[in-house]
């Protein structure tokens, strides 16, 4: 779904602006946000087909942001977590969570690309 809108959510800057020009560089639009309040403003004003989202961020991480987005958006995008943080307490609230996938950083830029065309592939909410 090549011009698909994907919104990063990511408090790590030079992460973002690489995976945003990754994206780019393959046909997606890009939008970027530093944490999870900025990332529910973003997606409200902008709106966006998939979210890659961190877990550890300031004001808001990933579990709030994945809690509230529901509340806030009637029909949310597809979420991808990016996360290092791999503990089983996380891999289980991810797993009560709506989400496309789950992969683990650093992620090789061709795994994620191929991440996100297959999560684009999927009906929303599923």
């Amino acid at each position: 779904m090549t011009g698909a809108r994907i919104l990063i959510v990511d408090d790590d800057e030079l992460l973002c602006e690489m995976l945003a020009s990754l994206f780019r560089m393959s046909g997606y639009e890009v939008t970027v946000a530093h944490d999870g309040e900025a990332g529910l403003t973003k997606l409200a004003a902008e709106g966006a087909d998939l979210i890659v989202l961190d877990l550890v961020m300031p004001k808001m991480d990933g579990l709030r942001f994945l809690r509230i987005l529901p509340e806030r958006i009637a029909q949310p995008p597809r979420v991808i977590v990016a996360s290092a943080s791999a503990t089983p307490e996380m891999d289980k609230k991810l797993g009560q969570a709506e989400i496309a996938a789950v992969v683990r950083k650093p992620v090789k830029p061709a795994l994620l690309l191929a991440t996100v065309a297959e999560a684009l592939e999927k009906p929303t909410g599923g």
